[in-house]
């Protein structure tokens, strides 16, 4: 429990300071920053909303600093960041600690837990990528008018 407390608060506190560093210093070194994935990551994070950036939060592999850093670029909100980073923290550390304590103590009550935090991860992502998807298409529609 305290293993999720602590990572969970520096994974808060750490994307929340990498926002407001990215905010700081500017979209045009951000995005030389972010190299090749500056075009993939303006294009899906150009006015993110709470779906989005839960998506991108919550997904397996992908590492959390460059989600902060062109939130922060790219001017989204800071309520829709800090309450999708909220969020969508709370099932991934609670995966991670899982798996820590599992790799540690190879139990069956660890075990379970590990299964069902994944679960609920995967699940997670595949549901916010399912309406983000389905809000994306929309705003697409309504363009091509």
């Amino acid at each position: 429990m305290e293993g999720t407390l602590l990572s969970f608060s520096g994974v808060v506190l750490g994307s929340w300071v990498g926002y407001w560093l990215a905010r700081l210093v500017g979209q045009r070194i951000i995005f030389q920053f972010l190299g090749k994935h500056s075009f993939m990551v303006q294009k899906n994070l150009s006015n993110a909303g709470v779906w989005a950036m839960f998506m991108v939060k919550l997904m397996p592999g992908l590492p959390y600093w460059p989600v902060n850093y062109s939130a922060g670029a790219l001017g989204v909100r800071q309520s829709t960041f800090v309450s999708a980073t909220l969020l969508a923290s709370i099932p991934g550390q609670v995966s991670l600690v899982a798996l820590g304590a599992f790799a540690v103590n190879p139990s069956l009550f660890h075990g379970v837990i590990l299964i069902i935090a994944w679960t609920v991860v995967l699940i997670l992502t595949w549901i916010s990528y399912r309406h983000w998807r389905g809000k994306n298409s929309e705003t697409q529609n309504i363009e091509d008018i």
